[in-house]
Formats: C-alpha cells, structure tokens, sequence
C-alpha cells in the first residue's frame, strides 16, 4: 500500500524521486502511512520552493538522511530510558 501511494506521489509531482518506489518503501518500512505522508508532503514542499531549479532526486535522499536520523534517534533514547 504504501509503494502504491509513493508511486502515486511521484506521479503527482511530476519529477523522478530518483528511486523506485519499491526502494522507498524499504526504507521507510515501519514509519504509519501518517508519518510517509509528512514525508512526501516534506519532499514536495522543498521541492515546490526550490523551483525552477529543483531536483526531486537529491530532495528525497537528503530527507531519506534526515527522516532515518530523526527515527534512529528516538530509538537510541528510549534504549537510553530503559523503555
């Protein structure tokens, strides 16, 4: 479902994501269909203001970067916690 909905996106905003969706998908396996939504809606928004130059690739790796730290992080701290 949700490498249907990436493939969607990608159409949508009418610019190659760089990847497949399949690949996508994979990395951003155990995020809520809420949270790949903040994501597309992140990717498209820098997208949008980057205009006329914007390159849709670099945008998604740089916030596949940031979306894996964001997450990393949380896991590091509720192991910190003890949670």
């Amino acid at each position: 479902m949700i490498q249907e909905w990436l493939a969607r996106f990608e159409r949508r905003l009418g610019a190659p994501l760089g990847t497949s969706s399949a690949v996508l998908a994979k990395r951003l396996r155990g995020l809520s269909f809420s949270e790949v939504e903040q994501f597309g809606l992140d990717v498209q928004r820098r997208y949008v203001l980057s205009l006329p130059n914007a390159d849709a690739a670099s945008i998604v790796k740089e916030r596949l970067k940031h979306w894996e730290h964001r997450f990393s992080l949380g896991d590091d701290d509720d192991e910190v916690s003890g949670a």
